[in-house]
Formats: C-alpha cells, sequence, structure tokens
C-alpha cells in the first residue's frame, strides 16, 4: 500500500512564505522535520490560540446559534478526528448555518480525480491527500451552489496587521478545497488581522488573482520539483522557522553552497548557477571574462565578480574586504571584512568607516584582532 503525502494549508503558507522549491521537495520526500519552535514562536502561537477564542467569543455573542464551532475530540485518533469534523462541515453547509469555525475541507470527486491524475502523469511513489482547517466558513446568500441559493467564503485569523502574500494562498487553496464542496469557487477570500489597538479587521481581496498561481503550482511546480535533485535553495533570514533550516545547513556546508557568501542575494546565486558555477570551489576558479554574457534579470556582472574574491578567500581562508569605491570625492568609505572563523564557513562582518589613507592601518589592526599574525 502507498504511503500519504497529506497536503495541508500549513504546507501552502510555508511554500509561499519563502517560496523554496526545496522546502517542497524535503516535505514530499517525507524527510523528518526538527522542531524549530523557541520561545518567540511558542508565544505567537500562544497569542494566535488566545486571539482565536476572544474573536470567536465575540462572534458567538452577535450570531448565536447561527454560529457553530466544531471543537476537537481527545478521545479520537488524529486521522479520525479530521474524518468526523470533515462529516460535521459538510452538515452544516448543507444546513446553511451562517457561520462554522474549525470545520475540515476535505477532496471531494473533482479533486480526487485530481489527485490521481497526478499520481499517474508524474509516478508519484504515494497518494495525495489534499485538505484544509480553515478558521471560518461565513454564508453569503444570492449565489447558487450545490446547498442551494447561498455559497460559503474563507476567513483566516491572523496576528499580523498587514496581509501577506502567502496568507492570500493559504485562504487560496482552502477556498479551492471549498470550491469542490459547493461547486462553485467563492469570489472572495477573508483575513482577520489586527490593528495597532488589537481591534479585529476583516481584509478581503479577489481570488482570481491568486487562483491560477495556486493551480500552476498544484498541476506542475510541486510535481516536478519532486523529481528534480538539484532544486535551488539559498540559505537566508527567510529561513527562519522551517523545519528544515538545519538540513539545509548541513548541505550547504558539505557542498560549500553559494548561500555561504554573506550578502549574496537569491537572484544573485541564480545567477551565478546559470553561468554554471554551483559551489565556492568552481566559483573561486572564474575568471571575470566568464561574466560577459547577461545571465539573469537586474544582475550584472559587477555585482558578481566580487563574490569570486569571496569565495577564493573562504577556501584559502584568508581575510577578504571590500576595498573603497573608487571616488576621489568621498573621504568616508565602508569597509566590509570578512572573516572565517570555523570549518563552516560561518563569515564574521564588521563594518567601520575610515579614511582613505587609515586603510593599510586598518587591515594591520584586523590582522593582529582576528587572525593573530602580526
Amino acid at each position: 500500500m502507498k504511503k500519504r503525502r497529506f497536503i495541508a494549508g500549513s504546507f501552502i503558507y510555508q511554500y509561499f512564505q519563502r517560496k523554496c522549491p526545496f522546502y517542497v521537495s524535503l516535505f514530499l520526500q517525507n524527510v523528518k522535520k526538527a522542531s524549530v519552535q523557541d520561545e518567540l514562536e511558542r508565544y505567537f502561537i500562544d497569542y494566535g490560540v488566545s486571539r482565536e477564542e476572544a474573536y470567536f467569543h465575540a462572534l458567538k455573542k452577535e450570531f448565536g446559534n447561527r454560529m457553530v464551532i466544531l471543537e476537537k475530540d481527545p478521545t479520537l485518533s488524529f486521522e479520525e478526528e479530521l474524518a468526523r469534523r470533515g462529516e460535521e462541515t459538510e452538515f452544516w453547509m448543507k444546513k446553511g448555518k451562517t457561520i462554522i469555525c474549525h470545520g475540515i475541507l476535505q477532496a471531494r470527486d473533482g479533486i480526487q480525480q485530481f489527485q490521481r491524475q497526478m499520481e499517474n502523469q508524474y509516478r508519484l511513489p504515494f497518494e495525495i491527500c489534499f485538505r484544509g482547517e480553515p478558521d471560518i466558513l461565513f454564508r453569503r446568500d444570492g449565489i447558487s451552489s450545490a446547498f442551494g441559493n447561498y455559497i460559503y467564503e474563507v476567513g483566516d485569523l491572523k496576528s499580523s496587521y498587514h496581509s501577506k502574500f502567502c496568507q492570500h494562498m493559504q485562504v487560496t487553496y482552502y477556498s479551492w478545497l471549498l470550491e469542490d464542496c459547493q461547486k462553485v469557487l467563492p469570489p472572495s477570500g477573508y483575513l482577520i488581522l489586527q490593528n495597532r489597538k488589537e481591534e479585529y479587521s476583516l481584509c478581503s481581496f479577489p481570488l482570481e488573482e491568486t487562483i491560477w498561481t495556486l493551480r500552476h503550482f498544484l498541476e506542475e511546480e510541486i510535481w516536478e520539483w519532486f523529481w528534480e535533485k538539484d532544486n535551488f535553495y539559498h540559505i537566508g533570514s527567510h529561513c527562519r522557522g522551517c523545519p528544515y533550516a538545519e538540513h539545509c545547513s548541513e548541505k550547504a556546508i558539505s557542498e560549500g553552497d553559494l548561500s555561504l557568501l554573506p550578502g549574496l542575494k537569491r537572484a544573485q546565486k541564480k545567477a551565478l548557477w546559470r553561468y554554471g558555477f554551483r559551489n565556492l570551489e568552481e566559483l573561486a576558479k572564474a575568471r571575470e571574462e566568464d561574466f560577459k554574457v547577461h545571465a539573469y534579470p537586474g544582475v550584472s556582472a559587477e555585482q558578481l565578480y566580487p563574490f569570486v574574491i569571496m569565495s577564493q578567500s573562504q577556501i584559502m581562508q584568508e581575510v577578504y574586504y571590500r576595498p573603497p569605491k573608487k571616488n576621489p570625492q568621498q573621504v568616508i568609505e565602508e569597509l566590509t571584512i570578512y572573516v572565517e572563523l570555523d570549518q563552516e564557513y560561518r563569515a564574521f562582518r564588521k563594518h567601520l568607516h575610515l579614511h582613505h589613507q587609515s586603510e593599510p592601518l586598518f587591515l594591520e589592526i584586523c590582522k593582529d584582532e582576528y587572525l593573530g599574525v602580526s
């Protein structure tokens, strides 16, 4: 029997937050996730739960029996619990409840057929299971659906002040699942945000602007990345909170990945890949004339060649510094010092403003202070 891969709203959120094909590949390959919850993340989780309870309480006061909250049953297993709430969600949608909280949206005939099509087309060694748990389903009258002269629209509670693209895509995914149940795509999705006074604000957006991005991701990109052996990844601040961050760090260190170069941006790394440089050792052998052909939009050769020198210094474990701009009118210049700290290619950055004439003395100080070289 084939194993299953469950595509949930959190997966959609995580991908569109980071836009990392390597994350998709690791997820589908069922690579073990690390526990990445630090104190700050636990705080936001607890804060989100308390805020959700307060919002549901406010809705209950306004809508009374027209609202239902599907509570979890601790006596059931995880799968049994999801199946139970999925059935109850569909039951209350058919009954026409005004608001349904903590419902479960599961694949019906249309998406199940799509699942089988993807499994066969891409020869996947596992079964795909799409499902989602939106915070709120709002009833909207006047539009015909499988339930009658009304439809449901998705709302999701977020702790941010402003909406984000990954949040839009998560709600779009829930709406895509909802379309399979009610046979019509909701025109809008909703995010329940907060302002600085901790009041609730409803942010709506048209699904026609995001549904095609989601469908392209689910119909093509995600499965192609599963089979791709060399998916693009780039270590940076966006990796914070990712359950695979440690895995990627170990991979980057073992391979001498380009993202270990301080200051290298995603677009610049993609450009270097197109030039044929995949790791520090390859880049260290590059010549300036290798970058004459334009390889990536918005990335020039002048931006890339300094990273060649940096990669050489990483490998040779020498100090690298960015020389001052060749502008005689500019008296104060910024020098960035990169010092090899250990075998993991971690770089130490120090920004100093100094006069042109102080540059030789500055380098001597750096040698003495960080490398112990006289």
